[in-house]
């Protein structure tokens, strides 16, 4: 797992496991996205879950208000046993943990461009085209691609996929000159 700890791994390992017996790993997967989502946006909702002066007694309502009718049972559950072991502050973890299993599972390769304009049909199919080529898609069957535009790249591309990153981008390519021509050793004399 890319960055995420061990602790939030096996959690998620755990909960995909459940999951799989009751045939909804679909289903958790959908829930913890969700969840993410909310985590990610909502300081107030993680300051809340991380707060270790908080009593799981005290959190348990705002838990079952935001999340019981909300999640299927075993996310729900799951969510509940975090917070009685004292665990919600990985929960955004787990949830990303989990969606990295889910993904792996499916056979699944989440693709991330990050261009200068927006992306035509044929420079999508030539990404996918590259990362199908590339060992990272063996024993992959799908390519999610997730993509954003980001205008200080000046041109081209920038593509990631699981740890790998290519950058074809023209601000790269002018950093690297900058920096060549800063590391120069040769010096005029006049």
């Amino acid at each position: 797992m890319s960055g995420l700890s061990m602790v939030a791994s096996r959690y998620a390992g755990a909960l995909l496991d459940l999951a799989n017996e009751q045939k909804i790993a679909h289903k958790v997967h959908s829930d913890l996205l969700g969840f993410h989502q909310v985590w990610v946006a909502e300081a107030e909702v993680r300051a809340f879950l991380n707060n270790p002066v908080l009593a799981p007694g005290k959190k348990h309502p705002f838990f079952s208000a935001a999340f019981s009718k909300a999640f299927q049972p075993l996310t729900f559950q799951f969510f509940e046993k975090l917070l009685k072991g004292r665990r919600t502050n990985i929960l955004g973890e787990v949830a990303m943990a989990y969606d990295e299993l889910y993904r792996d599972q499916m056979g699944v390769v989440r693709v991330l461009v990050k261009s200068s304009a927006p992306l035509t049909d044929a420079s999508r199919n030539r990404i996918k085209e590259m990362v199908q080529a590339s060992s990272l898609f063996k024993g992959r069957h799908q390519i999610q691609l997730n993509e954003s535009v980001d205008a200080t790249l000046i041109g081209g591309v920038v593509v990631r996929v699981e740890d790998q990153q290519w950058d074809a981008s023209i601000k790269t390519k002018l950093d690297s000159f900058k920096r060549e021509f800063e590391d120069n050793p040769y010096v005029a004399e006049y």
